[in-house]
C-alpha cells in the first residue's frame, strides 16, 4: 500500500472507525474510493496470509489490549479445556510398530 493509502487507513483506525483485524482492513476500502484498488490488492495478500495459523491467531488477538482497545474478557482453565475436549469430535487412527519414522533431525 502506498503512503497516502496507509495514512488514510491509519487515520481511520485512530478515529476507531475501523477495527484492527484483517476483516476490518478488507471492508475499509469500500468507504475509501481513493484506495479501493490498492486495498483490494492488499486484501488478496491478506487472504494468502490467512492460510498461516500463527498469523490468524495474532490477527484474532488484535482487538484486545495492548494493541487494540477491548479489555481481555476471555480466560480458560484446565476444567474448561477438559469440557471442550469431551465435546469435540473424536478421531481414530492406527499405529503399527515398525512403521514409525524415528528420524527427528528435521523436527
Amino acid at each position: 500500500m502506498d503512503p497516502v493509502c496507509y495514512k488514510a487507513w491509519a487515520e481511520t483506525r485512530d478515529k476507531q472507525e475501523a477495527g484492527p483485524t484483517g476483516h476490518d482492513f478488507q471492508v475499509w476500502p469500500l468507504g475509501c474510493e481513493l484506495c479501493s484498488a490498492k486495498a483490494r490488492q492488499g486484501a488478496i495478500a491478506l487472504n494468502r496470509d490467512n492460510l498461516d495459523p500463527i498469523f490468524v491467531a495474532m490477527n484474532n488477538a488484535m482487538p484486545y489490549r495492548p494493541s487494540g482497545t477491548e479489555p481481555i474478557t476471555f480466560s480458560i482453565g484446565y476444567s474448561d479445556i477438559v469440557e471442550l475436549l469431551l465435546k469435540a469430535p473424536s478421531r481414530k487412527f492406527n499405529v503399527a510398530q515398525g512403521t514409525w519414522n524415528t528420524d527427528v533431525s528435521k523436527s
